[in-house]
């Protein structure tokens, strides 16, 4: 993969290298409420994400990196697995980006509330979608993700379609 020269095992324990590069673009994107001419849609946001994945009558498998942007991890680029089971009428393959917020932005944010269980639901039409996600990690605190999705989906109801399911993301190790 083109990122894998950032993972590795940090003395620290950490699993992960914050490139100065990555931690200034992390701090643009969460501070700046205008990118390139336009309204910057990570404004404020905890955390950042891509993914690519599949899905069948409501079953997920999505591998993907976060983009930290804040926290004492801001810069972080951290890959992570994302599979969940549920329903949904349909077969599909896409990518998805989205951005991850606290609901209660006076708690402090911290790179491991990024991993757990989330339940998730989605809609589309045609080729575009979107999604929103909520988990509620070990220690209490819930997470709110958006995202907009781009792909191909078959399912009996022509270009639309929804579904949800309940699932859990990994971080990747070596």
């Amino acid at each position: 993969m083109a990122f894998n020269h950032l993972v590795h095992d940090e003395p620290e324990g950490k699993s992960f290298k914050i490139a100065a590069s990555y931690k200034k673009l992390a701090l643009a994107l969460r501070y700046s409420p205008f990118a390139l001419g336009s309204s910057n849609p990570f404004f404020m946001a905890e955390a950042i994400y891509f993914d690519m994945g599949a899905g069948f009558v409501g079953a997920e498998y999505d591998g993907g990196y976060f983009l930290v942007l804040a926290g004492e991890d801001a810069g972080a680029l951290i890959p992570y697995s994302e599979h969940g089971g549920g329903g949904a009428p349909e077969a599909s393959i896409g990518v998805e980006l989205g951005r991850v917020d606290l609901a209660d932005k006076s708690i402090p944010f911290k790179t491991e509330m990024l991993f757990g269980e989330r339940n998730k639901f989605w809609g589309g039409a045609v080729f575009v979608g979107g999604a929103v996600s909520y988990s509620k990690p070990s220690g209490g605190v819930q997470l709110i993700s958006t995202s907009i999705n781009i792909g191909i989906s078959i399912n009996p109801f022509g270009g639309f379609s929804a579904g949800g399911n309940r699932g859990l993301i990994d971080p990747k190790r070596k």
